[in-house]
C-alpha cells in the first residue's frame, strides 16, 4: 500500500502535491503539478506520495483512488463525526491512514492505468468549463461526461480493491 505524507505548513507546500480540503460534504481532491497552491487549512496544506512510493504510483491514479466514493467511505469511517450540513474532516490522520493500493499485477496496472486515464479526462473536461463561453447544450454534455466518468472511476477503484458495495460511512452523531 502507498503511504501519504501531509504538507505541514505553508513555505513547506511547494512543489507537486495533492490539494485536499479540511472540510467537505465529500472528499475532493485536485492535483497540484506546479505546486503553485498553497491552502488555507490549519491541519493539511496538501499530501505527498512519502519518498518510497514516488515514480511508482501516478498521481492522477491518486486522485481518482482518493476522490472515490469508496475512500470518502472508508474516511467517514475513519473520522466517526460528521458537522453541521453533513460536512466531514479530511485532516491528516484520516488521510495518510488511507490504503492505496499500489497496482502490481498486470489486472491491477490496467485497472489503475484506465483510472487515471479517466482522471485526465475529468480534467480536461472541467479546464473547458471554466473557459466560459460555451452554449448550454455544450455545458450539459460536459457535466454529463464528467459524472459518467467518475461513475466509471468509482467502479474502477472497487473492482481494484475487491469490493463489491462500499459501505456506508458510519457516522457515530452530527458534531455540534
Amino acid at each position: 500500500m502507498v503511504s501519504l505524507r501531509t504538507v505541514p505548513e505553508p513555505r513547506a507546500s511547494k512543489g507537486v502535491k495533492l490539494c485536499i480540503p479540511r472540510l467537505a460534504t465529500r472528499i475532493r481532491c485536485a492535483f497540484d503539478d506546479g505546486g503553485d497552491v498553497c491552502l488555507d487549512n490549519v491541519d493539511v496544506n496538501g499530501a505527498r506520495l512519502r519518498a518510497a512510493f514516488i515514480g511508482k504510483v501516478d498521481y492522477s491514479y491518486l486522485c481518482g483512488v482518493l476522490n472515490s466514493r469508496l475512500a470518502d467511505s472508508l474516511i467517514k469511517h475513519a473520522a466517526r463525526y460528521r458537522f453541521r450540513g453533513g460536512f466531514s474532516s479530511y485532516n491528516k490522520q484520516f488521510i495518510e491512514g488511507l490504503p492505496i493500493k499500489i497496482p502490481e499485477a498486470r489486472a491491477e496496472r490496467k485497472l489503475a492505468d484506465q483510472i487515471a486515464e479517466r482522471v485526465e479526462r475529468v480534467i480536461d473536461a472541467k479546464k473547458q468549463l471554466q473557459k466560459g463561453a460555451l452554449g448550454d447544450r455544450a455545458v450539459e454534455r460536459l457535466q454529463r461526461e464528467i459524472e459518467a466518468h467518475e461513475q466509471r472511476i468509482d467502479e474502477l477503484v472497487c473492482r481494484l480493491y475487491g469490493v463489491d458495495e462500499i459501505p456506508e460511512s458510519g457516522y457515530m452523531r452530527e458534531s455540534q
